[in-house]
């Protein structure tokens, strides 16, 4: 008589239950600690903040108003300017404009707006983001002032929002001309205390599925901004309310292992870049210039198992047993299995449960004869 031993939780080498990966994407916004948070309001005199104290002085005529989105207040009119000083240097600058208006087809002229830094002409980086308030987005003149596309109609008035300066700043001076003397336009301006401009960017990526045995890979996070002594690297987080006090890994590269040690499956993590201060080549998460990007969700979840059960585990000589299958995981299953009265066996399962017969020969000698799992994969993942 043969006695059939069914090992009951298969990893490939003992007794286990394996654990699948799934990844999932979910793109939220995390900033911890606004870049560019100082809004300038003053017409004159000298005003303190936490940080700085800023000298205004204005020539021309700039009216207080506040426009869309809350852009404002200095209306700046033709042949204006607002200077702005600080009593030590500030390491960045962000401002917003719209009414920009263009109709040089029609013989009417243009407008622009032009900045001045530290005393000398500052040609700007980019025209920043689109406005919802306006139809058409800003432009750069050859000399990097801004302005707006030319047209023949009306609808040539333009805006741009959140144009960066990442330049350590004493002086900055907004200009605002026009060709035909007249016309407006809306200003915001907000500044940069210390080095905390620093910006983690984005993440992009679409919902992907892995295996734990597989790293959850993000592309490189863009559009950031590193001044400084600041770095850029990735961290896996528990909590999007509370990225810092819930991290778990921290990397120099988008990609994380799961880890059972301080990870659970089925539980949603987080992947997010992060610019921060510099310490011995690592981010001080102590330091309040932080900046996270978006993140992307990541979930691990378990992959196959399998379980033999014997209903009657002796089988004599010449007779068959049947015995039973479990399956956990994700259908279909493959399943390959060995013994000395079957050899190698792979059979595809489309259901959790399943059953096998395992015969003896009427001549096996008698004796223990084990049933081993040596390879189950399910629809995401194979153990082996």
């Amino acid at each position: 008589m043969k006695k059939l031993i069914s090992p009951k939780i298969w990893n490939g080498s003992g007794f286990f239950t394996c654990i699948a990966v799934c990844i999932t994407c979910f793109i939220f916004n995390t900033h911890v600690n606004g870049q560019c948070d100082r809004q300038l309001t003053a017409f004159g005199g000298i005003v303190s903040y936490d940080c700085v104290n800023v000298g205004v002085s204005t020539e021309g005529e700039i009216l207080n108003l506040y426009g869309c989105n809350g852009i404002g207040p200095y209306v700046m009119q033709a042949g204006s300017a607002i200077t702005f000083t600080f009593s030590h240097p500030v390491s960045g600058f962000m401002f917003s404009c719209n009414g920009l208006d263009n109709l040089d087809l029609l013989g009417f002229g243009h407008e622009e707006l032009s900045i001045d830094i530290n005393g000398a002409h500052y040609p700007l980086p980019n025209t920043g983001s689109p406005s919802n308030c306006w139809p058409l987005n800003a432009m750069l003149t050859a000399d990097g002032n801004l302005t707006s596309q030319t047209c023949p109609g009306n609808s040539c008035t333009a805006a741009a929002e959140d144009i960066f300066i990442s330049e350590t700043i004493s002086t900055l001076t907004v200009h605002f001309t026009s060709t035909i003397g007249i016309g407006s336009a809306i200003v915001s301006c907000y500044f940069c205390c210390s080095d905390c401009w620093a910006d983690g960017g984005r993440l992009t990526g679409t919902p992907i599925l892995k295996c734990p045995y597989e790293p959850a890979t993000v592309s490189p996070a863009t559009q950031t901004i590193l001044p400084a002594n600041t770095i850029l690297q990735y961290t896996l987080f528990s909590n999007p309310s509370d990225p810092i006090g819930s991290i778990l890994a921290v990397s120099n590269s988008p990609n994380f292992n799961f880890n059972p040690a301080t990870m659970q499956s089925g539980i949603t993590y987080y992947i997010a870049a992060v610019a921060g201060a510099n310490l011995s080549g690592t981010i001080d998460f102590g330091n309040p210039c932080i900046d996270f990007s978006n993140a992307i969700e990541v979930q691990w979840r378990f992959l196959p198992s399998v379980t033999f059960t014997a209903m009657e585990p002796d089988i004599c000589r010449g007779n068959c047993a049947e015995v039973n299958i479990t399956f956990t995981g994700d259908p279909p299953f493959t399943l390959t299995y060995n013994s000395s009265l079957t050899g190698t066996v792979t059979s595809i399962f489309q259901d959790y449960n399943a059953t096998i017969n395992i015969c003896s020969p009427p001549n096996e000698p008698s004796g223990p004869t084990p049933l081993t799992a040596t390879l189950v994969s399910d629809l995401f993942c194979t153990c082996e």
